[in-house]
C-alpha cells in the first residue's frame, strides 16, 4: 500500500519533467525551425519597376475535374498552403468563383498549394500578383500571395 502511495504524481512531479524538457534542446529545434522556415520563404524579385515575392519549389499538379497539365506555367500566383486536401480544393473553388483561373498542385512533403493565376511571362507574373494582392475580397495570411516558379519547369525549360 505505501508503495503505491509514494508512486503518486504530483504537480511538483509535472513542473520538474516540464522544466527538464523544456531545456532539453528546445532551443536549438527552435533555432533549426527558423531556419528552414527561412530557407522556404518567398523573397522579393525585382521586375520591370515592380517587386514581387518568389519561391521556387518542386510540385507537381493535382489531376481534378477540369484541370489540365499545361495550365501550370512558369510563374504561377500561391493565395494559400494547407495540408488538407479538402481545405486546398475548398480555397480553390472560392477563387475560382471569384473569376480566377484557379488549381492545385502539390510538393514533396504532401503540402497543397492553391494557384489563383499562371503565366509564363514574369511581368504578367507581377501584375496578377498586384491584381491578387489587391483584390480586397479574400484575405490572405502572410506570406501569401506570392510567385511560385516550379523547379521542375525550369529544367525542362532549359533542356530544349
Amino acid at each position: 500500500m505505501l508503495a503505491l502511495v509514494s508512486c503518486k504524481t504530483t504537480e511538483k512531479n509535472y513542473r520538474e519533467a516540464y522544466e527538464l524538457a523544456k531545456g532539453s534542446g528546445t532551443i536549438q529545434d527552435t533555432l533549426i525551425a527558423n531556419l528552414i522556415a527561412a530557407d522556404q520563404a518567398p523573397v522579393d524579385v525585382e521586375v520591370a519597376g515592380g517587386v514581387m515575392k518568389m519561391r521556387k519549389e518542386f510540385v507537381s499538379i493535382v489531376m481534378d475535374e477540369g484541370v489540365t497539365k499545361d495550365m501550370l506555367k512558369r510563374y504561377n500566383v500561391v493565395v494559400g498552403r494547407f495540408r488538407q486536401l479538402f481545405n486546398a480544393r475548398s480555397m480553390s473553388k472560392r477563387m475560382a468563383s471569384l473569376g480566377y483561373q484557379s488549381f492545385l498542385v502539390v510538393d514533396r512533403t504532401t503540402s497543397y498549394f492553391v494557384v489563383a493565376a499562371s503565366t509564363d511571362q514574369q511581368e504578367e507574373a507581377l501584375g496578377l500578383y498586384n491584381k491578387i494582392l489587391s483584390d480586397n475580397r479574400v484575405v490572405y495570411k502572410s506570406p501569401f500571395p506570392w510567385v511560385l516558379e516550379p523547379a521542375q519547369y525550369i529544367r525542362q525549360k532549359s533542356r530544349k
